[in-house]
């Protein structure tokens, strides 16, 4: 049982999934890529190219959940939303950041961002006015270290 190459939108073959257009290609006989309900909004800003982005995934399985932003230039961040600072969070390892467990206000939080970029401009999406106000939460540590 394997995944097979399509063609979509843009003329280009993909494996599992198109990045342009966030739908499911060439799965085998039998499998259902499932359409997933969040139990909040998840809004991922990107600056990485969408072949390389795994926040891509999330739009995939969760179309009416997920929003991407493409985040290359000055022009295109204009497009990305004012978010609620009252419902929204960040996910950004900021020295402010509080694991989700320690975050004042959970129950009120229905929107997450995620900034998805190289490491060393992760900074640069932090900094959009958009996402300047915004609490910024991080994952508790499992007690791992990291190899990286």
């Amino acid at each position: 049982m394997s995944w097979a190459r399509e063609r979509c939108c843009d003329g280009k073959s993909y494996c599992y999934y198109c990045p342009m257009c966030f739908t499911a290609l060439g799965a085998p006989d039998g499998v259902t890529v499932p359409c997933l309900q969040l139990p909040l909004r998840v809004s991922v800003l990107l600056r990485d190219g969408r072949q390389r982005s795994t926040a891509v995934h999330a739009k995939v399985l969760a179309p009416d959940c997920c929003e991407l932003y493409d985040c290359f230039s000055h022009e295109s961040c204009a497009a990305v939303p004012a978010f609620d600072p009252a419902t929204t969070v960040v996910a950004f390892p900021s020295e402010g950041a509080t694991t989700f467990a320690d975050l004042d206000g959970l129950a009120a939080v229905d929107h997450l961002v995620l900034l998805c970029s190289p490491w060393q401009q992760a900074h640069k999406l932090a900094a959009l006015p958009q996402v300047r106000g915004l609490r910024h939460v991080r994952l508790a540590q499992n007690g791992c270290t990291s190899g990286f």
